[in-house]
């Protein structure tokens, strides 16, 4: 397993003012993180209405959720909006096909739940980016929904979007980084989230194992990671009958939770520091005081 050592040398630089930065984010009770994961619907179809239903329960509006169909397939991309102070964009994908073997609980219920956990915890909040929640159909086809959505892009929206934070796979282990294909910036910027909230994190490659929907986003050349749980002891578990609810690991998965949903706070109050909020934006004020985290 390849630690961090080489990440923290890079994170010197940031100094301790990344890590002094405001994290804010709503903590959701761990009941509620592990209802909304055994929720995991058994087929496709219902798999696609349950991130919707998520995405609303979360407190996603109508006028701020939308369903992408892809071309050709009766499925559809899920996502889910939040205006920002500027027109930077911050996605947070996660990928809700199964394949046909197992409940596929871990492979990607476990990421398609935490969408809606994070945009909860973050709903309500003043940010300067617009984050986008994406749930992408038909990765296990060979990333079928993001290719579509990145070929759907025009240039002045692929060139709005500053980071691909992708979700795969949890709660088999601790949090682990896809380092080899992470942006180095992204990568100090998570470190300094886990060493803030004290949170476990390392890095497992998984290039030899499979791809992600990150990996459609490489030709805009957008900064982009991959965060999963995946270990070898554990990789038997993926795309098997033993992808069931009980190979979860409540306590790893929460935390991935509080690391995520951190690491898209500071995020957002790092990237494209010399960006001004346009002078129209509106202030937002935090409602009934600070959030707990």
């Amino acid at each position: 397993m390849l630690r961090f050592a080489v990440l923290i040398v890079l994170a010197n630089w940031l100094g301790t003012s990344l890590q002094a930065q405001n994290i804010r984010f709503h903590a959701l009770d761990e009941g509620v993180v592990e209802k909304r994961l055994r929720l995991s619907p058994k087929t496709n179809e219902l798999r696609q209405a349950g991130i919707e239903q998520l995405f609303a329960e979360s407190g996603c509006s109508a006028s701020d959720m939308e369903k992408k169909p892809v071309k050709k397939l009766k499925y559809s991309n899920i996502l889910c909006a939040m205006a920002g102070e500027t027109d930077r964009t911050i996605l947070v994908t996660a990928h809700y096909d199964k394949v046909g073997v197992g409940d596929g609980v871990v492979d990607n219920w476990t990421g398609t739940a935490l969408l809606a956990d994070l945009h909860e915890s973050l709903h309500g909040l003043p940010h300067r980016h617009r984050i986008v929640f994406i749930s992408f159909c038909c990765e296990e086809g060979g990333l079928i929904g993001s290719q579509f959505f990145v070929d759907g892009l025009n240039k002045e929206d692929a060139a709005k979007i500053s980071a691909v934070v992708n979700i795969d796979s949890l709660g088999l282990s601790p949090t682990k980084l896809w380092a080899s294909k992470a942006d180095k910036h992204l990568s100090q910027v998570l470190l300094a989230a886990a060493q803030t909230m004290n949170l476990p994190l390392s890095a497992v490659n998984v290039e030899n194992v499979g791809s992600a929907d990150s990996e459609s986003f490489e030709k805009l050349k957008i900064p982009r990671m991959t965060l999963h749980s995946v270990t070898q002891p554990t990789l038997r578990v993926l795309h098997s009958p033993a992808d069931r609810i009980d190979a979860i690991r409540m306590s790893d998965y929460y935390q991935s939770y509080k690391l995520i949903a951190a690491f898209i706070s500071l995020l957002d109050n790092t990237l494209d520091a010399t960006l001004a909020a346009p002078a129209t934006a509106k202030g937002k004020s935090e409602p009934n005081g600070p959030p707990s985290h």
